[in-house]
């Protein structure tokens, strides 16, 4: 039987903005955030403290793409592995997506038919479906 293992930390440092629950501010502390100005930044809706994505390379060229191929009324296909990180990304891009155009899908693997990660089955019934774009996300990238 699966147990939890939580790391040893100090309780009573525990300090955060009023109105954190004090399980989340373990959780934060956890993950190194602490600190009231740096638990507000992370839990902001508009965090100051994130990394700027457009450093990632080609992001540019894959933004105009999105807005491209969603202006021209293509169909655009979300592709995410059927894990809690995996499905959480494709429920939060296909939100967004959705106010740029109606013509939003998304794919979600089978766990015991098609496995973990992108393939080409996978790709060959998107494309079947209509889908212009495909966008990965989760997927070991």
């Amino acid at each position: 039987m699966a147990r939890w293992v939580y790391a040893q930390t100090n309780h009573e440092s525990l300090r955060g903005p009023l109105g954190v629950p004090h399980a989340i501010l373990s959780i934060l502390q956890n993950l190194n955030i602490s600190g009231p100005s740096q638990i507000e930044d992370f839990l902001s809706p508009l965090p100051k403290l994130t990394h700027d994505p457009f450093l990632l390379n080609d992001m540019e060229q894959a933004a105009e793409t999105i807005i491209r191929v969603a202006e021209s009324g293509g169909h655009i296909c979300i592709y995410g592995d059927y894990d809690a990180d995996g499905v959480t990304s494709v429920a939060l891009l296909q939100c967004l997506l959705r106010s740029l155009s109606h013509r939003v899908s998304y794919y979600i693997p089978s766990r015991f038919q098609e496995g973990y990660g992108l393939s080409k089955k996978a790709i060959r019934t998107i494309a079947a479906q209509g889908a212009d774009l495909i966008i990965t996300v989760d997927c070991g990238s």
